[in-house]
């Protein structure tokens, strides 16, 4: 199977194909804005022209976008949450080629857009835009919920990262949130559910060509990746601070008056048959990052 990978250099994606270059044969093929190395093709995902010349005259069987930006979230980190799955998906549908368009999209994210933050609410205008373009379309669509990856060479503006870093150097630190709850995605385990879920598209593509003697877009198809197990944010924090021993009164939070957060809990649902469950444990990612900041 031919895939193209959009934003390709970032922390996800990068992971990704990493991943994929020791387990699989699909044949992949990089663009990104950012061309860091001489294996990635420039592409400007806000730039319509940019993405015509692209793909006008390149067929894949699947188009992979991460494109996008956690923070911060300033103009055109907004713009690209927003609008990079939309314009892929105007440039497929004018093409008129049959594809299909894998989108990233955030577990915070809301239908009636009440989020948590800017981030969740750019991402879930980019999801419902994507979703809208592609109605009635020829362009396919599976959407990957997912859950807070971490990861040695992520953003360290992070939530996990920016813990480690303030208990690394013995800084107390003021938790917003703290009874909020997480579920926390190691990113090796991420980059395998999500080549599980590629290749599940390529083994039921193969299977609808077989059957029908021509590729057609799939319609939209729903998949989450987590672990299902939630963690309480000030739980996550006094233990960081107590592997690299500091005091646990360095964590603190403002008690807040009777509240009902809505966003208290947010965690994968693995019951669903289309959920993949990431099994490393919080302990042993704590393990991985701990280990790397010393």
């Amino acid at each position: 199977m031919k895939i193209a990978i959009v934003g390709a250099n970032g922390f996800l994606a990068s992971n990704f194909i990493t991943k994929g270059l020791t387990s699989n044969q699909h044949y992949i093929v990089k663009f990104s804005h950012s061309c860091t190395d001489s294996e990635s093709t420039f592409i400007d995902v806000l730039d319509l022209v940019s993405i015509q010349n692209v793909f006008e005259l390149r067929e894949f069987d699947l188009i992979i976008n991460f494109a996008g930006r956690l923070s911060p979230i300033d103009k055109i980190g907004d713009d690209l949450n927003r609008l990079s799955s939309l314009n892929l998906a105007n440039v497929l549908k004018s093409i008129g080629k049959p594809a299909t368009l894998l989108h990233l999209s955030s577990s915070l994210e809301s239908d009636d857009f009440n989020t948590e933050s800017d981030y969740a609410l750019s991402k879930s205008f980019g999801t419902r835009n994507l979703l809208d373009a592609t109605l009635d379309s020829n362009v396919g669509v599976i959407i990957v919920k997912v859950h807070n990856v971490i990861g040695r060479d992520q953003n360290q503006r992070k939530l996990l990262a920016t813990l480690i870093n303030h208990a690394t150097l013995g800084l107390s630190i003021s938790l917003d949130y703290p009874n909020r709850i997480r579920d926390f995605v190691w990113v090796g385990d991420f980059a395998e559910a999500l080549w599980q879920i590629v290749d599940d598209f390529d083994f039921s593509a193969r299977n609808q060509s077989a059957l029908l003697g021509e590729h057609q877009a799939v319609r939209q198809i729903d998949w989450e990746i987590g672990t299902g197990i939630g963690t309480k944010i000030y739980d996550l924090a006094i233990e960081i601070y107590e592997r690299l021993g500091r005091r646990e009164d360095l964590v603190s939070y403002a008690v807040p008056e009777e509240i009902n957060d809505i966003f208290e809990v947010c965690i994968a649902d693995t019951s669903s048959t289309r959920s993949i469950r990431c099994t490393t444990s919080l302990g042993d990612i704590l393990d991985k990052m701990i280990g790397a900041q010393l």
